[in-house]
């Protein structure tokens, strides 16, 4: 897992022991309660923060600089790719994978160019890996350098 030295600026490779730091970003109640649930069910992760709005997004990262951000586009008020922008403009090493069932290529485009990692939920939905865990194949890419793309990333 890579971690960043704000005061440094090095990004360099944490202990395989320590778990993987989330914020989950979802404004509906049902969604951020399973993500919660798949999150602890995760021995290498643990979800440090959560916000339902842009706003919130933004302030939680700054209190507890999470390794991985899990962003819905579709928030309330500024949508989530603006919170991205927001989070980046202050963190450029943030890791934000945006989780959406938005099928709109504008939007997902922005978030990608704004530095998005993106993994459209009915794409990944379909490609679970071997454990039926969706977010086990992506986790620790996210948090490599190579990072966790979705291969729509590539194609549009």
């Amino acid at each position: 897992m890579l971690t960043y030295n704000e005061a440094s600026g090095v990004v360099a490779m944490a202990t395989s022991s320590m778990p993987i730091r989330i914020l989950s970003v979802e404004d509906h109640p049902v969604f951020r309660e399973g993500l919660s649930s798949i999150i602890s069910s995760q021995r290498d992760m643990v979800l440090v923060a959560q916000a339902t709005n842009a706003v919130e997004a933004v302030a939680e990262f700054r209190r507890c600089r999470p390794d991985v951000t899990l962003m819905d586009l579709r928030l309330p008020g500024a949508n989530g790719t603006d919170a991205l922008i927001a989070i980046r403009g202050e963190f450029p090493h943030a890791r934000i994978i945006i989780l959406s069932t938005a099928d709109t290529d504008g939007e997902i485009k922005r978030a990608m160019r704004a530095g998005a990692f993106c993994v459209p939920l009915q794409e990944h939905a379909e490609g679970r890996d071997a454990e039926g865990d969706p977010l086990s194949s992506r986790r620790q890419a996210a948090c490599s350098t190579g990072g966790g793309l979705s291969p729509r990333r590539t194609s549009r």
